[in-house]
């Protein structure tokens, strides 16, 4: 099987590059329908038709817009599919073998860099659409072999990211009232670096991915800008000719030639000025913010990337805060208060770990907490749900399933659950009864009513609701179309909430459901549908953004963060009896931003998240110590630019067939075990996902031996089922025996597998299952030479047809995070099971074992240290015809294109480091890797506009140890073998976009065939 992907390296080497993922598959339970437009055509779910039909006019009129402006009209109809199996805004383009739009309907919440917007599913689908035309766009020797080969070249693909997503933010923020170019928070990320180091991140930073806080995001942050300064400085042709240069471009990553062309510099340079003229625009901000007088607190933590939701607790003693560090699992963490204002950070202790959670409610007495946390739903659904949880420790408890809730918050009485939930593009308010009981710690009781919905208002996206001292009014934020964001009470007087009626405890006992179709222990999303709406005031009306509302302790002031200056700050809104807004008051004016105030118990001070070029941290502000600070002018509104939505279009149902069709075919090169091959290759997938194929033909020009490759999967179902077939040629790994010496031989294999998987992904744990049947038909080719008079007569393996089944399972908790350069905590283990058998019609039987444990652990020494170990195991009885079972042995990079589409990927088989590649056979083996793990480098650098980035440069020093035995029964008596070394890896990014980890090590092996000797591979760590 090694060599037959070998077949197949030349087309991956040459298409690797150009060949994006297949799109993930939509939820299988939904019925998908299609609207079709003049140049679109437009797949959503149903109860997705006013989603679609909006989509409908704004991609058109973005068509009308876009095509003049980047040069270029698609030969292609562009598939757009609008999911809404996720609780986070993000979207797609792809354009490979036809174009395809991903969006998901769900608006982006206040913290994210999404949130400054006029019409969010308009910014959404000119963003992605300007890629279309973008990535589009070739010509010249391309363009000829697309017209040959179907699109297949699309140099402008193979560009920086920052070049990619820039020419895209630009266009976002050009056609709309809102866009990152136009953002606070995005002034904000790069405020703080001028701030702190005097000058925008250097071009070299951006060519790969780098994985420093703000990681990924400085794509969108500095590519719009620095494109919206080509065309200002350069014109609007020079941001034209230059992807159009670059799209004819037979060989890739010549972008300062195409620059040079274009406009008459490289974009190294082009990038020095505008570096330079944006660190002085930000200088000029900040000494401006100084000269006014900088009124902020002081900084309690210094942890970087994301510290949200401070609460106060413990009398106001201390602090809790969701925290997401650079090498650490997500958690909330305890910060202590007692005390003046520390002159330096506070040391901090982790409450709960909380991976996947958004935000979260702490009630009066400060031993519960309502936490909103998003984990998978019925497997393909990412969604936001409410979980309780005793904040002394102990199990967490689901509220919700699929009811889409985020956003909780508690009355000062624990009596009343207030959340935000969202469903097609819409968000509505929700308030329940609420029963916490925690007498004994550690085994609290939960009692739940049915949700109730308060408050939606179409096209208004709400977030972060907050309730009176009273408990009587809610305060949240609502969307405008013209980019800002109000305030808005909600007077809850005359709502009458369901008692509640649905218990849980720590033993999971749940009392009766609400009603027959609801699940016992949770309340479903068919639960909310009730609505009691109460009056509302809107208590700022503005184009700013007006976030995170609190009350104070009396209910006589909303505190909340704006950016009505362009820079985020406190402010408070003293109410009168009635709820009727007064003068606004300032409360900070800082040097980078304000946001999330939590009012300490006795309103003298108050917590709040603050930002530095590392990330969010938390900041304390003592209440009263400054002057009175005049309030800004209420910010003018804003023009929207959102186009309407045009006029009705016709509806079907999908069908799969139109984007399922071959769009390309592609000649290749490879080998088998006589010499070279040459073939074609094709397939497609559907554009919601469902349906994937792909088939090879190939002949050998010395064998003149046909060979094929064809595979489907359908994952309309759990289990994705898939079928597959194939015929190859090639020299094996392993091996006959000739006078007592192993020697590889040819082989040529037909094989028919029908498999069924089911993947369950999890926050914590995932797990998958895997069952497959085949049938493997097998023949020897080589010959057997006439042996010498003392020659022992050559073994060779039979031929024959096997016929197997295998069932796998595999689960892992293994996780890395954001900073770390290897996987640093969690246990995984996978088991299989094959069974052949002459029963089955095959020619042979056997029956094999396998299984895997694997684990990670923290080390309490240096920095970023890590202990990792992996023991495998196989077991065998019976043979494939006189072959062996397994083979094992040193890291094998025979080709390398062979690698090249996994090379990130960690090494699956059994590795013993210190003998040569598949130099061990047998029936049965036991194989054990430990490893200490830790960093050299952090480097996060390219070379200018190369396309090679080098991220992290990392190290470990291993032992393998292990046996192998021809007989299971035999195994414990096998020589222990051993292998002992050290590597080092380095984490690289080629052609801007490809993972690659190269391994570069030196090992010794104890035991026969041993060596000694320095060797490279690819892979990342196990």
């Amino acid at each position: 099987m090694r060599i037959f992907s070998r077949s197949l390296s030349a087309l991956t080497a040459a298409a690797v590059l150009l060949i994006p993922a297949a799109p993930a598959s939509a939820h299988p339970q939904e019925t998908w329908r299609t609207l079709e437009t003049e140049h679109f055509d437009i797949h959503f779910p149903d109860g997705g038709y006013e989603v679609a039909l909006r989509a409908a006019g704004y991609l058109e009129t973005a068509h009308q817009s876009l095509a003049p402006l980047l040069g270029h009209r698609p030969r292609l109809r562009t598939q757009v599919v609008l999911s809404d199996d996720v609780d986070f805004a993000n979207g797609s383009a792809r354009v490979v073998p036809y174009p395809l739009v991903r969006g998901y309907m769900a608006p982006p919440t206040v913290d994210s860099l999404l949130n400054h917007y006029d019409d969010f599913l308009w910014l959404l689908l000119v963003h992605e659409y300007a890629h279309v035309l973008h990535l589009d766009n070739a010509g010249g020797l391309p363009e000829v072999a697309n017209r040959i080969f179907g699109r297949r070249m699309t140099p402008n693909h193979l560009a920086p990211k920052w070049m990619i997503e820039g020419v895209a933010t630009l266009f976002e923020s050009t056609l709309s009232a809102g866009g990152r170019n136009d953002s606070s928070l995005a002034e904000m990320y790069i405020r703080a670096k001028v701030l702190e180091d005097q000058e925008i991140w250097p071009i070299e930073h951006l060519s790969g991915a780098p994985s420093s806080w703000p990681g990924g995001n400085l794509w969108y942050l500095l590519g719009g800008r620095f494109w919206a300064y080509l065309i200002e400085h350069y014109g609007e042709v020079a941001g034209v000719a230059l992807p159009e240069d670059y799209g004819r471009r037979i060989l890739p990553f010549a972008l300062n030639s195409s620059a040079r062309k274009a406009i008459g510099s490289t974009l190294e340079e082009i990038w020095g000025e505008w570096a330079e003229e944006e660190a002085e625009h930000h200088g000029r901000v900040i000494e401006n913010l100084r000269r006014e007088g900088v009124v902020e607190g002081r900084r309690i933590s210094a942890i970087g990337r994301r510290v949200t939701s401070p609460r106060w607790a413990g009398n106001g003693s201390k602090i809790l805060a969701y925290v997401e560090a650079k090498e650490t699992a997500p958690a909330i963490r305890s910060f202590d208060i007692e005390g003046p204002i520390p002159a330096e950070p506070r040391e901090t202790e982790d409450v709960r770990r909380a991976i996947g959670a958004s935000s979260f409610a702490l009630c009066p007495q400060g031993d519960m907490m309502v936490i909103a946390i998003r984990d998978s739903y019925r497997i393909e659904q990412r969604y936001d749900d409410l979980w309780a949880a005793d904040v002394r420790g102990g199990p967490l408890f689901r509220l919700t399933r699929g009811l889409r809730a985020r956003d909780p918050a508690l009355s000062l009485d624990g009596r009343r659950l207030a959340f935000v939930s969202r469903r097609r593009g819409e968000t509505a308010l929700y308030v329940a009864s609420i029963e916490l009981d925690t007498e004994i710690p550690g085994q609290p009781s939960v009692r739940l009513g049915r949700p109730v919905r308060v408050f939606h208002e179409k096209g208004v996206h709400l977030d972060r609701p907050s309730f009176s001292p009273d408990g009587a009014s809610l305060v949240f934020s609502g969307s405008r179309t013209d980019t800002g964001r109000d305030l808005i009470l909600l007077d809850l007087e005359g709502v009458d909430l369901p008692a509640p009626v649905l218990s849980i405890d720590e033993r999971g006992a749940v009392g009766p459901p609400i009603d027959p179709s609801l699940s016992p222990d949770i309340i479903e999303e068919s639960a909310a549908d009730e609505e009691l709406t109460g009056n509302v005031v809107r208590l700022t009306r503005d184009s700013a953004q007006d976030i995170y509302p609190v009350f104070d302790p009396n209910g006589t002031r909303v505190l909340f963060s704006s950016d009505r200056t362009g820079v985020f700050d406190l402010y408070a809104v003293p109410l009168d009896e009635s709820g009727s807004p007064g003068k606004l008051e300032r409360l900070t004016r800082t040097l980078t931003g304000a946001f999330e105030p939590a009012l300490s118990p006795d309103g003298t001070a108050v917590a709040y998240v603050t930002y530095t070029a590392s990330g969010y941290d938390l900041a304390l502000l003592t209440l009263g110590d400054s002057e009175e600070l005049e309030p800004p002018p209420v910010p003018r509104d804003r023009e929207p630019k959102t186009p309407n939505p045009g006029r009705l279009y016709p509806v079907r149902s999908y069908s799969p067939w139109a984007s399922l069709r071959p769009y390309y075919w592609l000649p290749f090169a490879g080998v088998d075990s006589e010499g070279t091959t040459l073939g074609l290759n094709t397939g497609g997938s559907d554009a919601i996902g469902d349906h994937s194929w792909s088939t090879s033909v190939w002949i050998g020009t010395t064998s003149r031996n046909p060979g094929y490759n064809a595979q489907y999967s359908w994952r309309g179902l759990y289990p994705t089922l898939g079928i597959s077939s194939s015929r190859h040629q090639y020299r094996t790994s392993n091996s006959h025996i000739r006078d007592g010496v192993p020697q590889r031989y040819d082989e040529r294999a037909w094989r028919l597998t029908g498999t069924a998987s089911l993947s369950i992904p999890s926050n914590e744990r995932s797990q998958s299952l895997s069952l497959s049947v085949a049938a493997d038909h097998r023949k020897v080719l080589s010959g057997v030479p006439r042996p010498d008079p003392g020659e022992a007569v050559p073994v060779l393996p039979e031929s024959g047809l096997i016929t197997r089944t295998r069932l796998s399972w595999s689960t892992s908790s293994v996780r890395r995070f954001p900073e770390s350069h290897v996987p640093f905590e969690g246990t995984s283990f996978r088991l299989g099971a094959e069974r052949a058998s002459r029963f089955l019609g095959g020619d042979f039987d056997y029956t094999l074992v396998t299984g895997s444990a694997t684990g990670h652990r923290l080390l309490p020494f240096g920095r970023d240290n890590v202990i990792a170990g992996r023991l495998q195991v196989g077991l065998g009885h019976g043979t494939p015809g006189g072959r062996n079972l397994f083979s094992l042995g040193g890291l094998s990079v025979s080709d390398p294109l062979e690698l090249a589409q996994n090379l990130g990927a960690a090494p699956s088989g059994p590795i013993l480091r210190g003998f040569p590649p598949f130099g061990l056979s047998g029936n049965a083996y036991w194989v054990a890797n430990l490893e200490h793990r830790f960093p050299l480098l952090t480097p996060e650098r390219g070379l200018g506009t190369l396309p090679v980035f080098l991220r992290r440069v990392h190290a470990s020093a291993f032992v393998d140890v292990g046996a192998v035995s021809l007989d299971t029964a035999a195994l414990p008596d096998a020589r222990t073998l051993l292998g002992v070394g050290g590597e080092v890896r380095l984490d690289i990014i080629l052609g801007y976009q490809i993972n690659v980890d190269l391994r570069l090590g030196w090992a010794r092996g104890i035991g026969p065939d041993a060596v000694a000797a320095p060797y490279f591979g690819f892979g990342g760590a196990f």
